[in-house]
Parts: structure tokens; sequence; C-alpha cells
């Protein structure tokens, strides 16, 4: 026997009987890529149906649940968190559909927050921050262009040294959903090493008793050094003990000035430091008084050479003259004759002065052959004749002439001889 297999009326299939409503849930970013899951939600529905098998007509019952309800509603779906991101919805809300209602697509699209950075430039020699810090605000996963390289320059230039940052190289990137990235660059005072040296002076000045300068100073200078660290930001020095720890400055001796004589022969040693102040002295200076000059010892006179004999003079040649016998003067006459007559070294002999009178009797001549030696005097000869008051004054004139006749023949006598006696003697020293 073969079975009966039973065939359902067309309109009363599966497909005829159920069906079902969408509601489609997209998530996406702002670019339009895909921040969540899709969310699908379904509502399902299904109907009986009833066949005559005389009309052969199917007659259809409401759509309903598989709970008998004839409407549905979608559920409540809450937008997925992403962090750094805010959806423009955080639900979607409940939605009651039918089986006639046809799908339904909503999107939810997320917007990056907005982040915040600040760096914050640090003393690391006080631990003062320095200034105010910088702000950087950007969309989360976004990249700020900041850099803190312009900010270094000018703290170094204000005397600073960079000693370290965390602040990434190429730029801080916004990847911390609601947190404030803080960034830190640490700054020190640069300390700068420098010497120092103070030079203190002696000065010495040189006057007279009135304070007036007689000549030039004498500047003498000592040098103390030490060492240090200056901070370059705050221009406060750090030093050391001055090296040496002590000098001295020593005396100096008065030097010669002309006309004048020092009070004191050398300025005071003094000791210094460092602490010392400029040491000034004065050497003062009097005047010189002159002082007298003892008489010089004449020189002894030099004893006299022995006089020449008679026998080294040279003898006249000539005849002697023998004076004229005087006339008598008419009226009395007194004649004086001086005559000095000197040989060699010897102290000229005072002049010797013969006296002619007519009132006294006349010295006997000395005959004109007579030898006269050096140094004795000489005298004009005179007749043995008293003088006679009744000469006639025609007579004066030739008698007078005929005594200088006769004086002058002497003196040229003894002249002449003395001139002879001289030079015998030179060529007898000689």
């Amino acid at each position: 026997m073969i079975p009966l297999i039973q065939k359902y009326p067309a309109g009363t299939g599966l497909k005829d009987l159920t069906t079902s409503v969408q509601r489609v849930i997209t998530y996406v970013y702002n670019d339009g890529q895909t921040a969540a899951p899709t969310v699908t939600q379904t509502v399902s529905f299904e109907r009986k149906a009833t066949f005559d098998q005389v009309t052969k007509v199917v007659t259809y019952m409401d759509w309903r649940t598989p709970e008998s309800a004839l409407t549905e509603a979608y559920a409540v779906v809450e937008s997925p968190i992403i962090a750094g991101y805010t959806p423009n919805a955080t639900r979607v809300a409940s939605v009651t559909v039918s089986a006639k209602d046809t799908e339904s697509r909503q999107t939810v699209t997320y917007q990056a927050n907005l982040e915040t950075a600040t760096v914050t430039y640090v003393d690391a020699t006080t631990g003062h921050r320095l200034g105010t810090s910088v702000t950087l605000t950007g969309r989360f996963g976004t990249q700020a262009d900041y850099q803190p390289t312009t900010m270094i320059a000018q703290y170094t230039q204000a005397g600073y040294v960079l000693m370290g940052s965390d602040y990434p190289a190429t730029g801080v990137t916004f990847n911390q959903a609601g947190v404030v990235q803080k960034y830190t660059v640490y700054l020190a005072h640069n300390k700068i090493v420098i010497t120092a040296p103070d030079q203190l002076t002696k000065t010495v000045h040189y006057q007279d008793q009135a304070g007036h300068t007689l000549q030039a100073d004498t500047i003498r200078a000592l040098t103390f050094t030490r060492s240090g660290m200056k901070d370059a930001v705050t221009g406060v020095a750090t030093y050391r003990d001055w090296a040496p720890t002590g000098l001295n400055f020593t005396a100096v001796s008065a030097p010669t000035i002309a006309k004048y004589h020092a009070l004191t022969a050398t300025t005071q040693a003094v000791a210094i430091t460092a602490a010392s102040a400029d040491d000034v002295q004065t050497l003062t200076y009097a005047l010189d008084v002159p002082t007298p000059t003892k008489p010089v010892k004449p020189t002894k006179p030099a004893k006299p050479t022995k006089p020449t004999t008679s026998d080294d003079l040279i003898k006249p040649t000539t005849k002697p003259i023998t004076a004229a016998k005087p006339t008598q003067l008419t009226e009395p006459a007194t004649v004086v004759k001086d005559f000095q007559a000197t040989t060699g070294n010897q102290t000229p002999a005072k002049s010797t002065r013969t006296l002619v009178s007519s009132r006294i009797k006349a010295v006997k001549t000395a005959p004109a052959s007579a030898i006269i030696k050096p140094g004795s005097k000489v005298t004009e000869p005179a007749h043995k004749a008293q003088a006679d008051t009744t000469s006639r004054l025609p007579q004066t004139g030739e008698t007078r002439r005929s005594e200088a006749a006769a004086e002058t023949l002497g003196l040229t006598l003894a002249t002449l001889l003395l001139g002879f006696g001289g030079l015998k003697r030179k060529r007898h020293e000689k």
C-alpha cells in the first residue's frame, strides 16, 4: 500500500505564515570608519490560516508574536563606550513594531573628545616653576605640533642649562582619554667658574716740609686672587679664600734729591691681606743748609834763589860816562827820586829816595865803573859842591837838563846789568 502524502494548499507554506521586522544600528566615527559592531534587532511574527476545501480559499488570521502579541518592541540599545570619543546618542530607544513595518536603520556617530596636555618648565636649582605652564589641546588621537625648543633657547640665554625633559621628541599625541597629559622640562642654573683678582698699591710721596712735591711718586702693587662659581641666572658669585693669605710691602729707601736731604731714611714695611686698604706713605725732605768753606792755607813762598855774583855779570864794554858837574841853582831846589830794582825771584826792595838839595853837601858820586849788585839801591850821583845861591837864572835850565841826562843814563845801565844777570842765571839753572 502506498502511503498518502498530504499536500498543503498554496498560500499556506512557512513563508506565508511567518515574517520578521528588523532594526539595524551602526556605530561610526566622524570620518565614517566603524567605531563599534553593528547591532541588528529582529521581531518575528506568525499567523494562522484556514483552507476551505470546497471553495479552496485560504483565510489568514492576524500576525502575532510568538507570545501571541499583536505588536512587539525593539529593545533599548545602549551605545558602546569608546575611550576618547563621545557618541551622538548614548542609547537607541525602544520602538514598537508590527509585522507590517519595514526594516529600519539607525547610525550612532562618535566624535573624538577634546584632550589637554601641559608643558611645565621647572627650575631644577630652586625647585620652582618657571613662568606659566604651556597648555596644549587637541582631539583624541591627534598629535600636537608644539616643541619646547624655542622656550629652552630663551631660558638658556637667561643663564639656564637644560637638565632633562619627558616631552616626546615627535610631539605629544592626545591618546589618554579624559586625562590631562603633563610633561616637564627641567632647567638648572648654569655655574661659571670665575677668578677674581684684587690689587693693592703702595704709594710713596716725596715732599718738602711745606708739602710740595719734589719728584714723581713711587707706586708698587701686590695682587691677591681667588676662584669661585658665579650663578649665571642670579649673578651671585660664591668665592673660595684669597690666595696667598698674606703679602708684604717692603720698605722704600729715600732717593737722593739735589739740594735736599731726607728726614726719614725709608718708609715702613707693611704686612697686608686681601682685606687691607691701599698703603700711602710720605718721605719728607728738608732743604740743605750750605756748609762754610774752610779757608785754604796759603802756600809757603819758595825759597829765593841765590843771587848772582859780580863775577857772573857781564861787564859793560863801553866806558862809563862821567856825570857832568851840576851847575849851581839860583834858588833852592829839592829833587825826590824813587827807584825800585828787582832781580830774579827776590822780593822787590823798598824804593830808595835820594834827596838832592842845594843847601846840603852833595854825596860823593860812586865811580861809574863800579859794579851794581843785584838788590842794591841805586842812587843818583851827587857832586861835592855847595849850592850857589847866587847862580844865574839863565843857567838853571842847563843844570836841570844835565841832571835828567845823568838819571836816564844811570837807569839804563842798571836795567842792562840786571837783564844780563837774569839771563845768565837762567842759563845756569838750565
